[in-house]
Parts: structure tokens; sequence; C-alpha cells
């Protein structure tokens, strides 16, 4: 832990080893900057500590912005322990693609009933070629 030259800010890297409460944690006293990880709880006066869920939380009372000038992949898709590559998007694009071919067998009946055809079905089929792209783009990155 740091402390401010001349202040009371601070900024901390904390790592707890309490059985079954591992955690880590960066962070800047400045608008309650946070990077937490693992078991998330309350700051501890004691042995245990009452939770506040489990996970990760970047967080801040101030602003915050995330840049990736290539890409950024948000998904909520698990990879267990972290043994897929980390932009893997192929389950959002089978998502997509399944989504579409409902889309033109729902469109396809509207037509037979004489009733119009779903608009959206070429801009649903552009946009799942853009990720198509996209992942092409995600898997140059992992080479």
């Amino acid at each position: 832990r740091s402390k401010e030259v001349s202040g009371s800010g601070f900024g901390q890297l904390r790592f707890d080893d309490t059985p079954g409460q591992i955690s880590t944690q960066l962070q800047s006293s400045h608008g309650a900057s946070q990077l937490n990880l693992g078991k998330l709880s309350h700051p501890k006066d004691k042995a245990e500590s009452e939770d506040r869920g489990e996970g990760f939380e970047l967080r801040t009372d101030q602003w915050g912005a995330l840049r990736a000038g290539q890409g950024l992949l948000v998904s909520t898709h698990k990879q267990d322990n972290a043994k897929g590559e980390h932009l893997d998007a192929e389950v959002a694009k089978k998502q997509l693609e399944g989504s579409q071919t409902n889309s033109k067998a729902l469109s396809d009946i509207a037509k037979n009933q004489k009733t119009d055809e779903i608009e959206s079905l070429e801009q649903l089929k552009d946009f799942a070629s853009q990720i198509q792209q996209q992942i092409a783009k995600f898997e140059k990155a992992l080479l």
C-alpha cells in the first residue's frame, strides 16, 4: 500500500489467501477506483468478511473508458478454467446463424401465407457476414 505525499490518498495491491475467500484487489482511493478479482468482500477487520459476490468487478465513482483499437469481445459464454482462446466468438456466430435460419423460415412462412416477408432478414444476414469478418480478425490476432 502506498500513501499520497502530503495527503490522505493511497494506492494498493492486495492479495487475500484466506481459505475459501481467495481474492486480489488493485485500488486507487481517488474515485474509489478498483479492480477486484475472485471472492469479492468488504474490507476485513477480522478473519471472515461479508461476501459481495464472486468473479470480477471493475469499478469507479469517476469516469471510465474501455479502449481496444482492434476490437472488443464482450461475451457471457463460459470457458471452463480459461481453456479457450480469449477472442473465441464461435458460439456467438453459431447463435446468429441459428437466428438467421429461424428468421428465414418465418419469412418463408409469411410469404407462403401471402403476408409481407420479414424485412430485417437481409440486415441480419449482413450482420452475420460482418461478424464472420470480425472472427477472422480475432483468429488472426490469436496467431
